[in-house]
């Protein structure tokens, strides 16, 4: 769980160390939302357009951050 006053980079922070991809928001003892990872991609790109845009060799690429350790399964695989 995270409160509604946690920063966004803390709770990345903890969905990615518990290896979740949501957070139930608390206040108090009272549940008041779910924050979840497309709320996260959400603020990525709100905050980068608000951003200055960065040079071809500043900007982060796909490659950098993607999970590349992947399995593919034909359609006949069990």
């Amino acid at each position: 769980t995270c409160t509604e006053g946690t920063s966004l980079l803390r709770a990345c922070q903890t969905m990615v160390r518990e290896r979740v991809h949501r957070l139930v928001v608390v206040r108090g003892e009272a549940t008041v939302g779910v924050l979840s990872a497309i709320d996260l991609v959400r603020a990525l790109a709100a905050l980068g357009e608000r951003a200055a845009v960065p040079t071809a060799a500043e900007e982060p690429l796909v490659r950098d951050w993607m999970s590349s350790s992947i399995v593919v399964l034909g359609p006949e695989e069990p």
